[in-house]
């Protein structure tokens, strides 16, 4: 939903009467798209599709609303951990990751996601859009009662329209 469904409505492309084809399907290197039941079922709306985790549906949205574009939400969403193919992205034996590809529509990302990462990004959905950076504690103070470190006032940014948020 977050690099695929969220930027496809958020855009404006879809809305979740939209319909997507969920039929076979396969990456342009011919490997095989499959829904994990092993079944099709023609078309599919956007709500459909969420609510029973088609892959199909996902990569094909993610096809027609652009890698770059889901890979932006994604980044708007807080995940760090993304490999772009650059220097810092490449192994010893000489090969380049990225995850600006389509198996990241189904969660396919070279080095994962944190809990904590995921955890703010999905809160971000449940909080009207607004992502609000992850703590993991507000306040501490000393046994006198003195603040040593204060997180009460978060930073916040608006990652997907309100109208986005309430649809997912």
């Amino acid at each position: 939903p977050l690099g695929v469904y969220a930027p496809a409505i958020d855009t404006g492309k879809y809305t979740l009467a939209s319909l997507i084809e969920d039929s076979p399907y396969t990456y342009s290197d011919g490997t095989p798209v499959n829904n994990w039941d092993g079944k099709y079922i023609g078309q599919a709306t956007v709500r459909y599709a969420i609510l029973h985790s088609m892959n199909v549906c996902a990569v094909r949205t993610l096809t027609d609303i652009g890698i770059d574009t889901g890979m932006k939400y994604l980044e708007n969403f807080g995940f760090t951990t993304l490999a772009h193919g650059t220097e810092a992205d490449t192994d010893a034996n000489g090969n380049v990751y990225t995850d600006a590809n389509l198996p990241t529509a189904l969660g396919g990302l070279t080095y994962g996601v944190t809990p904590y990462e995921l955890t703010g990004a999905y809160a971000a959905i449940a909080n009207g859009g607004t992502y609000v950076t992850p703590k993991l504690y507000t306040r501490v103070t000393d046994s006198d009662g003195n603040v040593i470190l204060d997180n009460t006032n978060p930073a916040t940014r608006q990652v997907i329209k309100e109208t986005t948020a309430f649809l997912l």
